[in-house]
């Protein structure tokens, strides 16, 4: 009789060591489903499979979007976004390089390939280039006058005090190329007047910027400073401290050289 019960015993254990994952996890969901009181009641539960998003939506939503309007929300968000956001985003734009950003030597800007399009580049009129013109006699024998631009090769009425033509000197795409960066109606084969970029320091780097005395706040300045003094006070204030220098220096070589002995006055005589 003892021997069946063993048997049976070392049979169950055998059995639930043996028992599947799977199993297992069914029990589980089973248990934690059960009702309240029941002996499977507080199993652990299966996580619910999370579902998929159609890439068609996100398609959608990205291209009915401003590229600049999503730029922004992405950065606007980045803060707030849980880490495993994130490391999915991360891995998402694992492979984005920015593009280069290039340098435009007509109007000296920088610029993406990208968005180069034809009212990228645009340069005002040239005021020196402006010319005044006496063309006769108007109504009233008032003089005329016409200001010819030789940037553009256009003229307006006037002396100038009109301004120069309406609309840009030139609007176009940026370039790299230093010919085809030619726009002026006054250049020559020789001289294409267009400002370098070595005259304008494009590529130069930047010296740190040191801050003037003058800048600083006066609450940040020391109490006993003298630089918002006049020019007359800081003289005085360094005569006087030269004059102090000096009676010092005396009063200190009149105390090191040794006191002329007194002689002794003689006694009249009788």
């Amino acid at each position: 009789m003892f021997s069946r019960l063993f048997s049976s015993k070392r049979a169950d254990d055998t059995d639930a060591r043996s028992a599947s994952p799977s199993a297992l996890t069914e029990s589980a969901s089973v248990g934690a489903s059960a009702p309240p009181g029941s002996p499977t009641r507080g199993a652990l539960r299966t996580p619910s499979p999370v579902p998929l998003v159609d890439p068609s939506t996100l398609h959608g939503l990205f291209t009915s979007c401003p590229p600049k309007t999503v730029h922004e929300y992405i950065l606007s968000q980045l803060e707030f976004a849980a880490p495993s956001e994130i490391n999915a985003l991360s891995s998402f734009f694992a492979a984005l390089e920015p593009p280069p950003r290039l340098h435009c030597v007509r109007c000296h800007k920088g610029y993406y390939e990208v968005d180069n399009d034809d009212r990228s580049c645009t340069i005002p009129h040239d005021d020196d280039s402006a010319e005044v013109e006496h063309v006769g006699y108007a109504k009233g024998s008032h003089n005329a006058y016409e200001t010819r631009w030789d940037c553009c090769g256009k003229t307006v009425e006037g002396d100038g005090d009109l301004g120069p033509p309406s609309g840009w000197c030139y609007e176009g795409k940026h370039t790299m190329d230093r010919k085809r960066a030619r726009y002026r109606n006054d250049s020559t084969p020789a001289n294409d007047r267009l400002e370098s970029c070595e005259s304008r320091g494009c590529h130069r780097k930047q010296r740190p910027i040191v801050r003037s005395p003058r800048s600083i706040p006066e609450d940040a300045r020391s109490t006993r400073s003298t630089r918002s003094e006049p020019e007359a006070k800081k003289r005085a204030r360094r005569k006087r401290g030269r004059e102090d220098n000096e009676d010092a220096d005396s009063k200190s070589i009149k105390d090191e050289q040794p006191s002329p002995k007194k002689k002794k006055r003689k006694a009249a005589a009788v």
